[in-house]
């Protein structure tokens, strides 16, 4: 019965800690992309502005 209900307890936790972990990578991903596409968006001014 030990064995079953720390397998139940094991399955639930280890996706809570994956969300958990993953979270500050979340946060920071939009900040990364915003940031990506703002110099994306400064370089194909700066060709554009040179033609």
């Amino acid at each position: 019965m030990g064995q079953l209900i720390a397998g139940v307890a094991h399955e639930i936790n280890n996706p809570v800690n994956f969300i958990c972990g993953n979270l500050s990578m979340l946060q920071s991903t939009p900040k990364t992309c915003c940031n990506c596409c703002k110099t994306i968006f400064f370089c194909i001014q700066s060709v554009l502005l040179m033609t």
